[in-house]
């Protein structure tokens, strides 16, 4: 029997929080889903929990796959799975037990592509409600409102699976940071996308040490950069301008701040960029010039630590 829910679970070294995450989708009002965890090549346990988890509950399938990165591992599971609607659940985060069950009742009675919900941020014992209120239900409001106040994770959307393949949605390969973003970024291209808000949180996103987020390096600050590549590529000419050079100067200042580039890299960057962004708005120009600022000082600082 088709299931109403595909739950998709990219795994990868997780083996500390895999089980709460799957657990707290077994304890779900609702009962008419599948969960499909594909094992992302984990060189830990995380494989094996996947496939005790699978012979226990049949509604839990596990693919096993090389090491591709989080994107790939998402298309693997949306191109696996069954469902009427689709979600996403990090391997390392929790769901409230009702989520399933009042998100699918919200998408049936009003008829929509997709429901976004609040969530929850949990660090050790602190827990912080978000609200992800859009501005509007129009496609391109939200579309705008993802470099605003909304986040673009797929975590806290649900999403009928048909329209991934009727506007030829495919996650980014290769990109394993905001891909989710990306994906978002294509759907709200059209405007005959459907939304509907539910003013609830029922998803927490768990920070810890072990979070990808918690660390910046080289190879962070490339993929970043492949994701300002294709911000460009799937916002062209669609006034998005200031967004993307924001998003390229918080990659210059970020990887500045962690030692990542040099202060005479980061001036290249911030000079090579400027000179783009020559013939756009004030503000554009005027945030180029701010960054300059701050990386002469932190040129100036890292001089003087080293005497």
């Amino acid at each position: 029997m088709r299931p109403k829910i595909s739950i998709i679970c990219p795994v990868y070294k997780v083996e500390k929080f895999l089980c709460k995450c799957i657990d707290s989708i077994i304890g779900q009002t609702f009962t008419e889903w599948e969960l499909v965890l594909v094992d992302d090549g984990s060189p830990d346990n995380s494989g094996k929990i996947c496939d005790e988890y699978s012979a226990k509950d049949n509604r839990i399938r596990a693919i096993h796959k090389r090491n591709a990165g989080v994107s790939a591992a998402r298309q693997t599971g949306l191109d696996a799975s069954n469902g009427e609607y689709v979600i996403h659940v990090d391997p390392d985060d929790w769901v409230e037990p009702t989520m399933l069950e009042e998100l699918y009742d919200k998408a049936i009675s009003e008829g929509v592509d997709v429901v976004l919900c609040d969530y929850y941020v949990n660090k050790d014992i602190e827990q912080i409600y978000i609200k992800q209120k859009p501005t509007s239900l129009s496609p391109s409001k939200i579309l705008r409102d993802l470099f605003q106040q909304l986040h673009g994770s797929c975590c806290n959307k649900l999403v009928k699976r048909v329209c991934y393949s009727n506007y030829s949605i495919n996650f980014p390969i290769g990109l394993n940071y905001c891909e989710d973003i990306i994906t978002w970024i294509q759907f709200y291209q059209h405007e005959d996308v459907k939304t509907a808000y539910l003013p609830k949180a029922y998803y927490h996103y768990h920070i810890h040490d072990s979070s990808i987020t918690n660390s910046f390096t080289r190879k962070t600050y490339e993929m970043r950069k492949k994701y300002i590549t294709l911000l460009k590529e799937y916002l062209p000419n669609n006034g998005f301008e200031f967004e993307i050079r924001k998003a390229q100067l918080q990659v210059l200042f970020e990887a500045c701040m962690n030692n990542v580039l040099t202060a005479k890299e980061a001036q290249q960057e911030v000079w090579l960029n400027k000179r783009a962004a020559f013939c756009e708005n004030h503000n554009i120009k005027w945030l180029f010039g701010y960054l300059l600022i701050l990386i002469g000082f932190y040129s100036i600082g890292h001089r003087w630590l080293k005497y």
